[in-house]
């Protein structure tokens, strides 16, 4: 029979172990595509350009886990927290090149011009975004966003 301060000292190793492995925190990838008014969010990128879009899963431990958007508009996100997840997308649009066409200090597009970023500010920032997913195992989660004609 084990001593009490034996079983006390296997307890504590087991608990540490559950520590340094992350608490038995689960994390899952996730997968999608992300489209603007039916269309692949980055369509318009010349095919030597980089996409510099993102898409932000912000889970329910504040963690942060970001996956770039890819030409066809597909991402995929590894390690994201499970639960329920805040999305936040930002997209830059390919087309503006020069910051000419916005307003100095602002971000804001000059009236006429293209505007600097492909998607609207509400679901860039955090607070404003309306998307979300619940992540459990791997997760496929499609992005829809509707807007004026770009």
């Amino acid at each position: 029979m084990r001593s009490t301060s034996a079983r006390l000292a296997n307890g504590i190793l087991l608990c540490l172990a559950f520590v340094l492995a992350g608490c038995g925190a689960r994390q899952y990838d996730v997968t999608g595509k992300v489209t603007y008014n039916g269309r692949p969010l980055a369509y318009d990128a010349a095919p030597f350009q980089k996409p510099t879009g993102q898409v932000v899963f912000i889970g329910p431990d504040g963690r942060q886990v970001a996956a770039a958007i890819d030409h066809d508009g597909g991402y995929r996100a590894t390690n994201v927290s499970a639960g329920a997840n805040k999305v936040v997308i930002y997209y830059t649009n390919p087309r503006v090149t020069n910051k000419k066409s916005v307003r100095p200090n602002s971000g804001e597009a000059l009236a006429g011009a293209e505007p600097p970023v492909r998607t609207a500010r509400k679901s860039a920032v955090p607070d404003t975004s309306q998307l979300s997913v619940t992540v459990e195992n791997d997760t496929a989660f499609d992005i829809k966003l509707k807007g004026p004609p770009r």
